[in-house]
C-alpha cells in the first residue's frame, strides 16, 4: 500500500460533487497515508523526512479541496501557518491556516463549506479569515500572532496578495528585530518558568520544557526575523554558528522530534508529555536494551537528557550573540577588569581567546566577579562558548590546587 493509494477515487468524486462519497474517502485517504507513514516509522524512515512528507501530501489534499470550493480566487489566497507552516507536521498535529482575502472580498457561503468539509474530513483545524489589515493589526498586538505570519506558506490562491501580507514585516511599526527578540526572549523565559528553569523534569513535554522543540524554534524565528533565514544552518554563514554547533543541535531536533512521532504513533493521538511509561515503550521501541550497569529506560532517558541540555547550551549562546548584534553601541563601553576579563557594556568578556587554557582557575574567577560587580547583566556569548569548551579542565589536579579550592570556598 502506497501513501497515494486512495486520494485519486476522493478527488475524483470530489470533482463530481458528491460530498457525502467524497467525505468517505478522503477519510480513507487520510488513514492510509497515516498507516503508510506508521508502517515507514517502524521501519526506521528518517522522522525528519516523514513530517515533512505529511505536510506536503496535507498541501495536496487542501489544494484539490480549495479549487473545489472557491470558484474565484481573484480576492482570497490559502496559506500555512504554525508547525505546518514550517512544513512540520506530526502524525496528529493541528493543521492551521489562514485564509487571506483582500478589503472587497465579501465572506461567503464557499469559505463555510471549505472549513465544514475540512471538520468532516476529521482535520484538527485552526483557521482564521483575515485581510492584510486584520494581520497587521492583529500581529502588531500578539507577538504570537506575528510569528504565525513570519512563518506562513502559500498553498493555494492569489500568490500576490500572500507577497503584500508579507511585507507587512517591512513597516517600521511592525515588530522591528529588537522587538521582536525581547518579546520571544520573554515568551521563552515565561514557558521555561513553568517548568522550573530546569531540563530535568522526570515527566519532560518535548516541545515546551527548557531544551525542547520550542527552544529551537526560537532560535529559527529570531533568526527568520533579523536576517530572513531559512533554517538555523544559515547562521553558519553569519558566524553566529559552528559546524559542530549546528550539528548537536541538528541532532537534538532530529531526536526530540522522534520521540514526539513515537509518542502521536503509541498513543494514537496528539501527545508531547514523556511520561513514565511512555518512557519505557519508547525505550523498547528505539532499541534500548537493559544493561548490568544501567537500564534500558535509563539510557533513553540519559540520550533525552544529553540532547535538550546541547539545546539549551546553544539556545544560550545564540540568544546572547544576538543580544550583542541587536543592542551594540557604535562605541562601546569597555572596563578593564584584569589581565583576563573586562566588560563590554556591562556584559562579562575574555580578553583573548585562551584565557582558560592558559588559567584554568579563571573558570572561577567568573563566578567570584559575577559576584563583585552587581551591575553586570550578563556573558558574552564567545566567553560562554569558551567556559563550555573549556569544562574539561576541571580534573582532579584542578580541584587539589590549593587555589581552586580556595576560590570554591569563597564562592560558597
Amino acid at each position: 500500500m502506497t501513501n497515494e493509494s486512495s486520494l485519486p477515487g476522493f478527488v475524483e468524486t470530489l470533482n463530481k460533487g458528491l460530498l457525502l462519497d467524497a467525505t468517505k474517502l478522503g477519510r480513507e485517504a487520510l488513514a492510509c497515508f497515516q498507516a503508510y507513514q506508521f508502517t515507514q516509522f517502524e521501519q526506521g524512515a528518517a522522522v525528519s523526512e516523514l513530517i515533512k512528507e505529511r505536510s506536503t501530501y496535507i498541501d495536496q489534499v487542501l489544494k484539490k479541496i480549495w479549487k473545489h470550493f472557491i470558484k474565484d480566487e481573484q480576492g482570497v489566497s490559502l496559506l500555512a501557518v504554525g508547525g505546518y507552516g514550517r512544513q512540520e507536521l506530526l502524525p496528529f498535529s493541528d493543521i492551521d491556516i489562514l485564509i487571506l482575502i483582500n478589503e472587497n472580498f465579501k465572506k461567503n457561503v464557499q469559505l463555510s463549506d471549505f472549513i465544514t468539509f475540512l471538520w468532516d474530513l476529521g482535520f484538527d483545524l485552526g483557521h482564521s479569515v483575515r485581510t492584510i489589515h486584520d494581520c497587521f493589526t492583529e500581529g502588531q498586538k500578539n507577538v504570537s500572532t506575528a510569528t504565525s505570519l513570519l512563518e506562513s506558506r502559500w498553498i493555494s490562491g492569489n500568490y500576490d496578495l500572500y507577497e503584500q501580507m508579507q511585507s507587512v514585516w517591512n513597516h517600521p511599526d511592525f515588530w522591528p528585530s529588537k522587538a521582536f527578540f525581547i518579546a520571544k526572549v520573554e515568551e521563552q523565559e515565561v514557558r521555561n518558568k513553568r517548568f522550573n528553569d530546569t531540563v530535568y523534569q522526570l515527566e519532560p513535554n518535548i516541545k515546551e520544557s527548557p531544551g525542547g522543540l520550542r527552544d529551537i524554534q526560537t532560535i529559527y524565528w529570531v533568526a527568520k526575523r533579523h536576517f530572513s533565514a531559512s533554517s538555523i544552518n544559515e547562521l553558519i554563514q553569519h558566524s553566529f554558528l559552528s559546524s559542530e554547533e549546528f550539528c548537536e543541535i541538528e541532532a537534538a531536533y532530529r531526536f526530540l522530534n522522534r520521540v514526539r512521532f513515537a509518542l502521536h504513533h503509541m498513543k494514537k493521538r496528539r501527545e508531547d508529555r514523556l511520561q513514565f511509561d511512555n518512557q519505557q515503550h519508547i525505550a523498547e521501541m528505539f532499541g534500548y536494551q537493559d544493561t548490568p550497569e544501567k537500564m534500558a529506560v535509563e539510557q533513553f532517558m540519559s540520550s533525552y537528557y544529553r540532547n535538550v541540555q546541547n539545546v539549551l547550551k546553544i539556545n544560550e549562546i545564540l540568544l546572547q550573540h544576538f543580544r550583542e548584534e541587536l543592542f551594540k553601541t557604535q562605541r562601546p563601553q569597555i572596563i578593564s577588569i584584569n589581565r583576563q576579563f573586562r566588560l563590554i557594556d556591562q556584559y562579562l568578556d575574555i580578553k583573548y581567546p585562551e584565557v582558560f587554557k592558559n588559567n584554568p582557575t579563571a573558570l572561577l574567577e567568573v563566578f567570584i566577579i559575577l559576584e563583585n560587580y552587581p551591575n553586570i547583566e550578563g556573558i558574552r556569548s564567545n566567553t560562554i562558548r569558551a567556559i563550555r569548551e573549556d569544562l574539561c579542565l576541571i580534573d582532579e589536579d584542578f580541584r587539589h590546587d590549593p587555589i581552586n579550592k580556595a576560590l570554591f570556598i569563597e564562592i560558597f
